[in-house]
């Protein structure tokens, strides 16, 4: 049950899309809009109607000048006015009922919340085992030179505070 913390922070959703019509039917429905204060979508050129289906359910539509992943991810950071940005993507690899857990868990006191691809109850869909292999060995890796306790650093499922973000001067 999502607890009363949207009234104590505010979250802002960026999701970057490219020809994502079939999420923004399928999975952008099924995000309920109280959950957070702004939803932008961070476009990167879609030509199969995924803008006019964001902008039909209502959405802020960023179009992106350069390409890339992280531009959608910088441009979405500095457009948020939230407290804290959760990173979303619609092409069915992130599931929106976690995002009351995620809140739940910032609400604790969290900076930053990670969904794990691989724990579990968790399913990847690594696109085959050599992959998978290269993703649990990254996150290994990172974990004992840095000293860290993460299950999945390279998925982008994840809400952080924005004042971190912005610390990191990426």
């Amino acid at each position: 049950m999502l607890l009363d913390f949207c009234y104590m922070t505010t979250i802002s959703m960026v999701i970057p899309t490219i020809n994502e019509i079939d999420g923004m039917k399928i999975i952008m429905p099924q995000i309920k809009k109280e959950w957070v204060d702004e939803i932008l979508i961070i476009d990167g050129g879609s030509t199969d109607g995924t803008v006019e289906e964001a902008k039909k359910q209502g959405y802020s539509v960023i179009h992106q000048k350069s390409k890339g992943l992280g531009d959608a991810y910088k441009l979405g950071i500095e457009a948020a006015k939230s407290d804290y940005i959760l990173f979303f993507s619609p092409d069915g690899n992130h599931i929106p009922q976690d995002i009351p857990r995620m809140i739940e868990k910032i609400n604790q006191g969290y900076d930053l919340v990670q969904i794990n691809r691989f724990g579990k109850t968790s399913n990847s869909e690594d696109p085959g085992p050599i992959t998978g292999f290269g993703n649990r060995m990254f996150t290994f890796l990172v974990n004992v030179f840095f000293g860290g306790r993460l299950g999945d650093t390279l998925d982008g499922f994840k809400i952080i505070k924005k004042e971190v973000l912005l610390d990191l001067k990426i």
